[in-house]
């Protein structure tokens, strides 16, 4: 990671889950996968150890780079999901068809990227909105297998993003436009258009698997308005404001 790349914020919705690489040459070839909110002050904190916020697993191993994060994820809980599947894959059992051991000569950075390749395109992880992005050019590798065509491979070394926390104000009970439903005291989805009214989320995305012929799926990949037409992965229009979720009260 450069020095020149800015911090993420703590009020912004960053969730990603990162690879270190050990850069001790006594260490060297160790890696450590971890969850993250902000990805610069996080590798601080691992090179200065514990005594600065550091896992106690790299500590007293000299340096770490951090190779790549994987971000884009809704919440926390989801990424922290896949960073444990990602750190444990003969304990999940969406993972139990990923070899329990290295293939013969191949790294512990080479395995870790392997188990990322298949986690990208196994469900529930292949429909999220994620991006790969790599930090330092000198790591940078093809995975064994792509990941599906929605998510972005970023190799550049530009800033990581930050995804703003927006939210509109509470609407006035109504009805979903969809169900026809009251909305109070649940959650909605607002196109920002003001084509359409408020909707309740799980209707808005049961319509969007409708048009998408997924109907069997619970979360869509893509989210379309039906007024102004705009498109965009789902995570992205939750949460960049195109489609509000809020919280629906009821006047006193």
């Amino acid at each position: 990671m450069t020095s020149q790349a800015k911090s993420t914020s703590d009020d912004c919705n960053f969730f990603g889950v990162y690879l270190l690489s050990c850069t001790t040459p006594q260490y060297m070839g160790d890696t450590y996968i971890g969850f993250t909110v902000d990805p610069v002050r996080r590798i601080k904190q691992h090179n200065k150890g514990v005594v600065a916020g550091g896992a106690y697993t790299t500590n007293r191993k000299g340096t770490w780079d951090m190779t790549l994060v994987v971000h884009g994820f809704p919440n926390d809980k989801s990424a922290l999901r896949f960073e444990w599947s990602w750190q444990h894959p003969k304990k999940s059992r969406r993972l139990a068809h990923v070899p329990a051991r290295r293939y013969r000569k191949e790294s512990k950075f080479e395995y870790a990227l392997r188990v990322l390749s298949v986690m990208l395109t196994t469900a529930p992880w292949k429909r999220l909105s994620l991006t790969l992005q790599w930090l330092i050019p000198k790591y940078i590798k093809e995975l064994p297998t792509a990941p599906p065509s929605h998510m972005a491979i970023v190799r550049e070394e530009v800033d990581l993003p930050t995804y703003p926390k927006k939210c509109l104000p509470p609407l006035s009970p109504g009805k979903c436009h969809i169900c026809a439903q009251a909305l109070s005291g649940s959650l909605c989805c607002v196109c920002e258009c003001g084509g359409v009214p408020a909707s309740h989320v799980r209707c808005f995305a049961e319509q969007c698997l409708t048009l998408a012929h997924e109907p069997e799926m619970l979360i869509p990949i893509w989210a379309v308005c039906s007024s102004c037409g705009v498109r965009k992965l789902w995570n992205y229009w939750m949460r960049e404001n195109i489609c509000q979720v809020v919280v629906i009260t009821e006047d006193a």
